[in-house]
């Protein structure tokens, strides 16, 4: 029997087939961001099979997803522009479309196909199933119906030797009840003698079985009064006991005076005739249990028999059918000529073939139709038996599984892999069409065992001993190798061979693929030999900007050492000046000894500035968790007096903490938010206002006020180095600043942008990641 492929079987989880379908999409983005440089400007190259991959193993839910992942990344890292979803050529849509497009119906298609494969699969082990129970249950009822054959042809053969032999009991009996005349066969049958008989003329009556004596001793009374033959069927107990079926005919005798003389009659055993009827009724019985509808035809095919089973397939009764020719009552087409059937029957005895039959409703169906000729022991024909089995859902689920076979074989043709199929015990019976494109061979040549010949012989052995071993554990097999083309040239292919299992978790089939990787190989080889040469410049490099940070400590400590002595002397000799010669300056010289000595601090401050700048960027950084709103309110405090905090409305909403070195960002703060308040103190009512936004990797922390603000047209100078937008009369500063927080936020791998407006204030925007 076949067991019914469930849906439940050794295949992977629904979970685990979508991890995989959703992994595909994700490696080949990884791949392709890695290779870019080697494969672009081919922006499809990769996910083309990853979505076609994906959606054969998740379906229709992971191959749209796989779509939709691949064309927004397409779109966003690999077209023009990137990192924008603007589109430089107009062929770039049509691109993107024709991929969507494609990977919808790659989905769709996988999914009807792979449900209705396996829609398929069940129905046809259901039928299989349910046709075997029924071959089964036929061939035994056959076999019955056989021997009930054999022993109604040995029965038929016994009564014509009796009738031959005169083996009946005649016997002849007096009014009186004396038996003038018994003939010798009594004794063969009942045990008894003659003698017996006429000694005690009761002994017949006595020899009848005790249940059908009330109908037999009315029955001499019946032939005497009513003075005309009589038949009845009675059993007789013999003298070894033995129970015999009788089939009596009795006539009465009269004289020449019309007197009563007696009665002759004869006793025929009809024992084996009564079993051979009772086998016949329980024969009967079984044929109108079947299924299958059966059915006797005459020599002219006129129906004779007609089982219930054929009730219920074709509709008719028994009634309605009886002697109506079965051919023209179901309209058979037949597979021939039914001149043909009938030579083929009349030879054999046998004929086995499929038949199209209309029903009483009008439905057409398919029978697998089996004819059996029937003879009597003459040999001469009686009729024929036909047994007819509905086949017409096997036949629809067959038609549907060819098609299904047929759409898996014209998509796998249109495959660039290469792909097969394989027996559970790894013979190959189908290759698609691009194997024996590449492989210039014919399915003769490849057939089982066949695509040894084009394998490395050098790597076959290798080759052998893991698909060996995948056959022996039903694993999968996952190998790189190379096989020749028809131009003789060995090329470099992945190639992944997938079991696919019955509901007993038995492998019945494998599927394989072979992908060209050649070109990926030779790439992967030359990205190694960039990366070499990479990491031997990033050596070279990583030397120089060692030395030039040597350089750099040199000139911070010159900076540090050797200016500031110059301008302290500078400072102290101009106060000096004014201190002592204050009398004889009129008020032009105190002027220009105020300036020297303002300019000699301002100096130094720049000094401080750019020694703070330098070792930003050689600072060694120690992370921790920073409570970024803490650290806001108490450097707005530390940089505010509380008058100026009286006119100053600061707002702090909810700041998430980050992970970053706590001294470096206080400077960020310290910059941003001094800059915000120095650059709003001409307002009467200043308004800073420091928020934070989440997004899915980053916060964005922002510092608003509502002073001075600065032409966006000057940007770009913003964070460079002494770069001013408000010049020192108005707002005091060197310019180094920004410089230093853009250069932190940079080291802590975030980004930082402004925005403004001139008299309508600005806004600072820094991102960061999440604290943990």
């Amino acid at each position: 029997m076949t067991a019914g492929v469930t849906a439940d079987d050794g295949r992977l989880s629904d979970t685990v087939r979508l991890i995989l379908a959703g992994l595909i999409p994700l490696v080949a983005f990884v791949l392709q961001w890695t290779f870019w440089a080697a494969i672009q400007p081919y922006v499809w190259f990769l996910f083309f099979p990853a979505v076609f991959f994906s959606s054969w193993i998740g379906g229709k839910r992971a191959g749209l997803a796989a779509t939709a992942f691949s064309t927004m990344a397409v779109w966003w890292f690999f077209i023009p522009e990137r990192f924008s979803f603007a589109l430089e050529r107009s062929t770039s849509a049509f691109s993107i479309v024709i991929f969507a497009g494609m990977g919808v119906v790659f989905s769709l298609t996988h999914d009807r196909l792979r449900k209705a494969n396996q829609q398929a699969a069940d129905a046809l082990a259901a039928v299989i199933d349910a046709r075997d129970q029924l071959e089964e249950r036929v061939s035994l009822r056959t076999a019955e119906l056989g021997q009930t054959v054999v022993a109604l042809r040995a029965s038929e053969e016994k009564y014509q030797l009796i009738a031959e032999t005169a083996e009946d009991w005649i016997y002849w009996i007096a009014p009186d009840g004396k038996f003038p005349f018994i003939s010798p066969s009594c004794e063969r049958m009942t045990g008894y003698s003659m003698l017996e008989f006429t000694s005690n003329p009761q002994l017949i009556t006595e020899m009848v079985h005790p249940e059908d004596r009330v109908s037999f001793l009315p029955h001499s009374e019946n032939i005497i009064h009513e003075s005309k033959p009589d038949y009845l069927e009675f059993r007789i107990i013999t003298k070894t006991g033995e129970i015999l079926w009788i089939g009596h005919c009795c006539v009465p005798i009269y004289n020449m005076e019309g007197k009563y003389a007696g009665r002759r009659g004869t006793n025929r055993n009809i024992t084996e005739r009564k079993q051979a009827e009772e086998r016949i009724l329980a024969q009967a019985t079984l044929l109108d249990s079947a299924q299958d509808a059966i059915m006797v035809r005459s020599d002219a095919d006129e129906i004779i028999y007609w089982n219930e089973g054929a009730m219920k397939t074709y509709g008719w009764t028994q009634e309605e059918v009886m002697g109506q020719v079965t051919h023209t009552l179901l309209q058979t087409r037949f597979p021939k000529p039914l001149a043909e059937i009938k030579a083929e029957i009349a030879e054999r005895g046998l004929w086995e073939g499929e038949l199209t039959h209309v029903c009483k409703s009008g439905r057409e169906i398919v029978v697998n139709s089996r004819w059996v000729l029937n003879k009597d022991n003459a040999g001469s024909l009686t009729g024929t038996l036909e047994i007819n089995r509905d086949i017409t859902e096997l036949k629809l689920a067959e038609k549907a599984l060819r098609e299904r076979d047929e759409q898996f074989r014209t998509l796998a043709n249109s495959m660039p892999n290469l792909a097969w199929w394989a027996n559970g015990d790894g013979y190959i019976t189908w290759y698609n069409r691009r194997w024996y494109e590449y492989t210039g061979t014919t399915p003769e040549q490849m057939e089982g065992w066949g695509w040894q010949s084009v394998h490395d012989p050098e790597m076959l052995p290798l080759v052998m001993e893991r698909w060996t071993a995948s056959i022996a554990t039903g694993e999968l097999f996952d190998m790189e190798f190379p096989l020749r083309g028809a131009d003789g040239v060995f090329r470099t292919f992945l190639t992944r061979m997938q079991p696919v299992r019955d509901s007993a978790g038995q492998v019945i089939r494998w599927f394989g693929t072979n992908t060209d990787i050649t070109e990926l190989k030779q790439s992967q080889e030359v990205i190694r030999r960039i990366n070499e040469e990479l990491e031997g410049r990033v050596r070279e490099r990583t030397a120089q900007l060692e030395a030039v940070n040597k350089e750099l400590e040199a000139f911070s400590y010159s900076v540090a050492h050797d200016l500031r002595a110059p301008l302290r002397a500078v400072d102290g000799y101009t106060r000096i000046l004014i201190e002592e010669y204050e009398s004889r300056l009129d008020a032009e010289g105190k002027r220009i000894c105020s300036v020297i000595s303002e300019s000699a601090k301002d100096m130094g401050k720049l000094i401080d500035d750019l020694l703070a700048f330098s070792r930003v960027g050689r600072a060694v950084m120690s992370s921790s968790v920073i409570n970024m709103e803490t650290m806001a309110r108490s450097i707005f405090f530390e940089l505010t007096n509380p008058e100026s905090r009286e006119r100053i409305d600061f707002r702090v909403g909810p700041l998430p903490s980050a992970t970053g070195d706590t001294s470096l960002i206080r400077q960020v703060w310290m910059n941003l938010l001094s800059n915000a308040v120095k650059f709003s103190s001409k307002k009467e009512l200043a308004i800073i206002e420091v928020s934070a936004e989440r997004s899915a990797d980053e916060i964005v922390y922002s510092i608003r006020d509502n002073g001075a603000g600065f032409d966006m047209q000057y940007m770009d100078k913003l964070f460079g180095v002494f770069q001013r937008l408000h010049s020192t009369k108005e707002f005091e500063g060197t310019g180094v600043g920004l410089a230093i927080v853009h250069r932190i936020i940079l080291r802590h791998g975030g980004r930082i942008w402004a925005e403004g407006e001139t008299g309508k204030g600005a806004t600072f925007h820094f991102t960061f990641r999440k604290g943990e």
